[in-house]
């Protein structure tokens, strides 16, 4: 069976939806579990629920620009964390491979709506 409608073979919409699901439930599961302080974890899940409704309606112009910002929003919210928990005085080093598999994620994300974005002309 065949899908009529092109949005439903976006596959960077599938990919962001996919993405987000992982970001929204491992930031609250985090937040719920552990004596995390909740406002560090607001700026993921906001811009999580940011690109699910960017993607809730065909990618144009304006939309594929705001999700590549916010890619690169969550890209450096990563890489701030990941960093943060390398630090030798104060740093946990846990989780260090799912924040890195997170942030090459958000680097994909970026480039495919950039790509998306500004088609190469043939």
């Amino acid at each position: 069976m065949h899908a009529t409608n092109p949005a439903a073979r976006d596959y960077l919409r599938i990919y962001v939806w996919v993405l987000c699901t992982v970001v929204v439930l491992g930031e609250s599961l985090t937040l719920l579990l552990t004596n995390k302080y909740w406002p560090q974890g607001m700026d993921e899940l906001a811009f999580s629920l940011s690109l699910f409704v960017l993607t809730a309606r065909p990618l144009d112009a304006k939309r594929l620009t705001l999700m590549f910002g916010s890619f690169w929003f969550l890209f450096g919210s990563l890489y701030t964390m990941f960093f943060s928990r390398l630090d030798p005085n104060g740093g946990t080093g846990e989780r260090l491979a799912g924040l890195l598999v997170l942030m090459a994620s958000c680097l994909v994300g970026a480039a495919w709506s950039y790509r998306r974005l500004r088609p190469v002309r043939s």
